[in-house]
């Protein structure tokens, strides 16, 4: 069983959002693919629906990956489930609908790693409810050892820190406009095992620094055998790619 706590002697291979080169993103289609396609772990998006169910879907809103319109924390589960979620891609993938999160962690039953990235714009009580519900299906599915949590927003991995310490923490970065001071407090309060960087963003310099402090770093989105080889020269310990099959090869 895969598990967060134990590396590997080569980079982790996550399928971003699911294979999501070939299938509609973040759908069971995706992921199955990914399975396939013999990835070290899946990365998915988690937001609340308004019936406050777990979903897996990346944006706030429907149109840009499925037929429908509107917010995502507007609809409940059931009223979710009517949209596509695969026409967009492809015809073939018209069936796809958006999946729970339960689905998704009965569908993988443990046999890869799971980066579930938590999407919240709201109140912090609804935050705190999306941690509180995504951590409740994780530990009934089993799963403690194969989810990791990640966010960019900071706050969602302290409460899933002070909420169950158990699971995997990662925190994402976009942009380097942080004072030292202000990263030491997120490191302080969240306690992350992994820190993620945008591709463009990633320095070797910086990427050193954080493995000395025990930390394990990944690099985001590398699709190419030139993006692959930059990411190996500078250490990344994980590897998020919509193309695995391709990443895999070069490996």
């Amino acid at each position: 069983m895969f598990s967060w706590f134990k590396l590997q002697n080569r980079p982790i291979v996550i399928a971003h959002r699911g294979a999501s080169a070939i299938a509609p993103e973040n759908t069971l289609a995706a992921f199955s693919l990914a399975l396939e396609c013999n990835s070290d772990a899946i990365e998915f998006d988690v937001r609340l629906a308004k019936d406050y169910q777990v979903v897996v879907i990346h944006d706030a809103t429907l149109q840009r990956t499925t037929n429908g319109r509107g917010k995502v924390h507007q609809r409940t589960l059931a009223e979710l489930k009517q949209f596509s979620a695969g026409k967009w891609f492809d015809k073939k993938f018209e069936t796809e609908k958006i999946p729970a999160l339960q689905e998704v962690l009965q569908f993988v039953r443990r046999r890869v790693g799971m980066n579930i990235e938590l999407k919240h714009y709201g109140t912090k009580k609804e935050g705190e409810i999306l941690v509180e519900k995504t951590i409740q299906l994780i530990t009934e599915s089993g799963a403690e050892k194969c989810c990791l949590l990640s966010s960019f927003q900071h706050q969602l991995i302290q409460h899933a820190f002070k909420f169950n310490a158990k699971i995997a923490r990662g925190i994402i970065f976009h942009t380097f406009l942080i004072t030292k001071n202000s990263f030491g407090r997120v490191l302080n309060t969240t306690s992350p095992q992994f820190i993620f960087f945008n591709k463009v963003l990633a320095m070797k310099k910086r990427i050193t620094q954080f493995r000395q402090q025990g930390l394990a770093c990944g690099i985001y989105t590398i699709n190419t055998e030139q993006e692959l080889h930059k990411a190996l020269r500078y250490g990344s310990d994980c590897i998020f790619t919509n193309t695995p099959e391709t990443i895999r090869s070069f490996l």
